[in-house]
């Protein structure tokens, strides 16, 4: 066995546990909608239309170009371990392997990972220079920079976050903060100033340093145990939020793009889709609970009192969701209502049904439609 096949084993043996750990996270949305997580695989071809059209709006083009980069991002940072060998470091180390090898075997790796996250606007790319080279060298430099401007930029900024991913180091400012912000400007900045702020931001980045935070001796308690246990579990954390931003995303473009008198049903669905994302940490805490319960048994708080806890700290987990909610705009007062009712019966279901939990926000709307 050569050494790019050993690292190609050591990769899929990881793609596989963590495709099994992502089936595990999102069975309520599987269980709901059999047909989600093959469609999944569309969402990024089908933003590749937005993304390459010099004409499509510039909010349009702004929440889909964050969407795609935080995806692709996100999808090979949680396959980080299977593209660096890095339950495998020591014994890889001891390989009589060459660093530039190591390195050029890596980089074919991350590709590999990403697969049609990059190649798509690559190819993409490479098909609009090719079927368009007459119209490319006869129109003014000018035009053909704006029209190829979008494919080009995407195809530069995904391979930039894919590399990136396998890092340690989170792009916190390009891919968090500067996006956030960006949404109250979307629709006054072109986006060839769009793709230079993106650029100026990760320049910024790099060369500012960040420092870990600490918990240090709060908060205490069953608190602690539970930011513990969710510290610990970071990659499954990062599925659950890059989750309910890429619905956030696909939300806003479904309600610009539908007619006004169908926005409220699109925002009905959403209501009830994010109540229940939301809910579905309930999952963890429980779960968590089961496997310390011997440990919790000794604590002196009862187990009603511990259930509250969990209960509030599962409000307190998805604070950040929902400031992420306020921000984007996406729902009205009504759909937040909507949202309550569906956060509040999915616990419920939890906590009463088990594997049942879907059919008490399914019946939800109906009963509230009965007795209004």
């Amino acid at each position: 066995m050569n050494y790019w096949r050993f690292r190609l084993r050591v990769y899929r043996s990881a793609l596989y546990q963590l495709l099994d750990s992502i089936k595990q996270i999102s069975f309520g949305l599987v269980a709901l909608f059999p047909l989600a997580m093959p469609a999944l695989v569309l969402i990024p071809l089908l933003a590749l239309n937005v993304l390459a059209d010099p004409n499509a709006d510039n909010p349009l083009y702004f929440s889909t170009l964050w969407g795609y980069l935080l995806f692709a991002y996100s999808w090979v940072a949680m396959q980080r371990d299977g593209i660096t060998a890095h339950h495998y470091r020591l014994y890889d180390l001891s390989l009589p392997i060459t660093q530039r090898t190591r390195q050029l075997t890596e980089l074919g790796i991350t590709l590999y990972a990403a697969n049609l996250l990059v190649l798509g606007p690559f190819l993409l790319l490479c098909f609009m220079l090719t079927q368009h080279t007459e119209e490319i060298f006869s129109q003014p430099l000018s035009v053909t920079s704006i029209q190829l401007m979008p494919i080009f930029g995407l195809t530069l900024l995904t391979g930039y976050y894919c590399l990136r991913a396998v890092q340690q180091k989170l792009p916190w400012l390009s891919l968090l903060v500067m996006p956030v912000i960006g949404l109250y400007f979307a629709d006054v900045v072109a986006k060839f100033y769009w793709l230079g702020i993106w650029l100026a931001a990760i320049v910024i980045e790099r060369y500012t340093p960040i420092n870990r935070l600490s918990l240090g001796d709060f908060p205490n308690g069953i608190w602690r145990f539970y930011l513990q246990a969710d510290v610990s579990q970071a990659k499954q954390n990062l599925i659950r939020y890059v989750a309910i931003i890429l619905l956030l995303i696909i939300a806003d473009i479904c309600t610009q793009s539908v007619k006004p008198t169908v926005q409220p049903y699109v925002g009905n669905f959403f209501s009830f889709v994010f109540g229940i994302l939301l809910a579905t940490k309930l999952l963890d805490i429980l779960r968590l609970r089961k496997t310390y319960q011997f440990y919790l048994a000794y604590t002196p708080a009862s187990h009603i009192l511990q259930l509250c806890y969990g209960l509030i700290y599962c409000l307190l987990y998805t604070s950040l969701a929902l400031l992420l909610l306020v921000l984007f705009a996406v729902f009205d007062s009504q759909q937040w209502i909507f949202l309550a009712i569906f956060y509040l019966s999915a616990q419920m279901g939890i906590l009463t049904l088990s594997k049942y939990y879907l059919v008490l926000p399914i019946c939800s709307p109906i009963i509230l439609w009965l007795i209004l």
